[in-house]
């Protein structure tokens, strides 16, 4: 979209001024009509430049900051903000009883105990305190924050929910962009793909039509990873809770939600590299494993958008992704065995399995 005030700077507006004037009235620099005339033409430009910011905030394609929240809001799209991380705790003795409330500490984040598990003795569900990315903390060891008797130790076991941070303005300009061409009603895809995607602990959505009446709902977590079950049990109560159907919960009368995990698709890779020689075994093991995971992820990130589409695993992304890594040469790359780029199945995830780099000489 052009700049409606494109030009409108301070010597143009006092050109323009001056132009007005009388011929028999002096214009001359630092006369009377001039001065004025020049300090009116400065505030002029400031508040062409307002009113451009205030027009183009009017658009979601260029609105910023708070005018797109804004915007978005409007149009029922609002900002995922920050979400906090719920992890699984094992305490020791087994028979200590951990009051609800009480809180843990690791190094940078804190967790408050919100839950019995069910899952075995002596484990407990706590949530992170502090938002976002920060409290997905997966293993460790922790100091509850007050005396506890007969407490001799707590550790973390796993991340049942990972959280993320506040959504990115751009990913919430595509989603209030989108709003436009769907609209969203009690029961269909958009609908369903809103209210589940709006959930903190969820990172995408596929809804899946079985038959008349009857639902899929494929979710997975912040870290677009296969969820836990608990995340699993806690997203089916809000959208569908027992009995199925009642539209005791987001989704409509008459509809049966099932909420579950995608399918999962190992990906084993076989390459020949040459590394640089001043990398150590574990610096090229790192950077292989880090590298393909990055190559996966971004896989994953575009489930969601795929619809029916089945996805593409390139080979040539791979070593595309080996070679900005540092590699010096890469060649001879296998998916799963074969020579040919991986297509995916359109509901499923890929997560990494092997990977046999052989050294080229």
């Amino acid at each position: 979209m052009d700049s409606l005030f494109r030009g409108q700077t301070k010597e143009v507006i006092l050109a323009r001024m001056l132009s007005r004037t009388n011929n028999s009235v002096d214009r001359s620099e630092d006369s009377l009509v001039y001065d004025a005339s020049s300090t009116c033409a400065i505030e002029l430009a400031h508040l062409y430049i307002e009113a451009e910011r205030v027009y183009g905030s009017s658009f979601m394609s260029k609105a910023l900051g708070q005018d797109l929240i804004d915007l978005a809001f409007d149009r029922g799209v609002e900002r995922r903000l920050a979400s906090h991380s719920l992890i699984l705790m094992q305490t020791f003795p087994y028979t200590v009883i951990i009051p609800l409330g009480a809180v843990f500490m690791t190094g940078i984040a804190s967790f408050e105990v919100i839950n019995k598990s069910d899952m075995g003795e002596g484990l407990y569900v706590a949530q992170c305190r502090e938002a976002g990315t920060l409290g997905n903390i997966g293993s460790g060891f922790l100091n509850p924050a007050s005396h506890i008797p007969d407490l001799e130790w707590a550790q973390i076991l796993a991340v049942l929910a990972p959280a993320a941070d506040d959504e990115d303005l751009e990913s919430l300009r595509i989603r209030g962009m989108l709003s436009f061409g769907f609209q969203p009603y009690s029961g269909n895809n958009v609908y369903f793909r809103r209210v589940v995607g709006d959930i903190p602990e969820v990172g995408a959505v596929k809804v899946v039509h079985v038959s008349a009446g009857f639902v899929d709902i494929y979710i997975l977590d912040n870290a677009l990873q296969i969820p836990t079950q608990p995340l699993i049990d806690m997203v089916q109560e809000l959208v569908d809770p027992l009995p199925f159907g009642t539209g005791m919960g987001l989704s409509g009368f008459g509809y049966q939600v099932t909420i579950k995990e995608p399918q999962v698709i190992t990906i084993d890779i076989d390459t020949n590299v040459r590394t640089p020689l001043l990398w150590t075994a574990a610096e090229r093991k790192a950077v292989l494993s880090k590298t393909i995971a990055e190559v996966l992820l971004n896989y994953n990130m575009g489930w969601e958008s795929r619809m029916s589409l089945a996805g593409e695993l390139v080979i040539e992304s791979i070593q595309s992704a080996l070679y900005v890594a540092g590699f010096e040469d890469v060649s001879g790359t296998l998916i799963n065995g074969f020579a040919v780029n991986f297509i995916g199945d359109p509901l499923a995830i890929l997560v990494g399995g092997y990977i046999n780099a052989v050294e080229i000489s």
